[in-house]
């Protein structure tokens, strides 16, 4: 496969035989994973592997949390970053040293799952009654939304 993705467009079979590839013709692979993939297809391919361990979930919740564009949405991000900042480690320490799954959900899922939770439920407009500007009860309801999980 190596040699497909060179410049010469060239495959070569099991049997050694030989096909040209023509210049409009591009290959898309899809693979599940780089078990099997030598340092030179994956340098070819333009692939990044980066492991889950080497970043953490953070990435992924800065992410969503700039997804959050909403102008609304501005106080309730600053919460959000807040309690995931002071509670997720410590529960996901207490999640992996302390219980026991039926199904294992590795972290970075927990933490998508916890994501999909808080922006379907998690709403400013879920919070308020009458006073549209009662801080000190929004800030407590996204605690309760962040700590329901």
């Amino acid at each position: 496969m190596n040699s497909v993705m060179d410049d010469n467009k060239v495959l070569t079979l099991i049997n050694s035989e030989r096909i040209t590839m023509p210049e409009q013709v591009s290959l898309l692979f899809e693979v599940e994973d780089l078990v099997v993939a030598s340092p030179a297809t994956v340098s070819r391919c333009g692939m990044v592997f980066n492991d889950y361990k080497d970043f953490g979930w953070r990435p992924y919740v800065d992410s969503w949390l700039q997804s959050q564009t909403n102008k609304n949405y501005k106080r309730f991000v600053s919460y959000m970053r807040s309690h995931f900042d002071t509670y997720l480690d410590i529960t996901l320490d207490f999640k992996r040293l302390n219980c026991v799954e039926i199904v294992p959900v590795p972290e970075l899922c927990a933490v998508k799952s916890l994501c999909k939770l808080l922006q379907c439920l998690a709403r400013p407009e879920n919070c308020f009654g009458q006073d549209r500007n009662d801080i000190d009860t929004f800030g407590y309801m996204t605690k309760l939304w962040f700590l329901f999980w």
